[in-house]
């Protein structure tokens, strides 16, 4: 064999055993994240909260049937 192919070989075997070191949970710093830069600023937490409120309207609006606009 030639050594070109030996080292085309060893780095091929080696690919998975490097492949688990790699973050598994790329979502969980993605929320991190989000979730600093809302605490950051007062304006966005209150952005986000009427957010959340208008969902709990709209699911409130579809358990009822409701097809009317939600009212603030």
């Amino acid at each position: 064999m030639t050594p070109k192919l030996i080292v085309v070989i060893l780095a091929i075997s080696a690919i998975p055993v490097c492949a688990p070191a790699q973050d598994a949970s790329p979502p969980v710093a993605a929320a991190r994240k989000v979730v600093g830069i809302i605490n950051s600023d007062p304006a966005k937490i209150a952005i986000y909260c009427d957010i959340d409120k208008l969902g709990e309207q709209i699911e409130d609006a579809n358990e009822k049937n409701d097809k009317k606009r939600p009212m603030r």
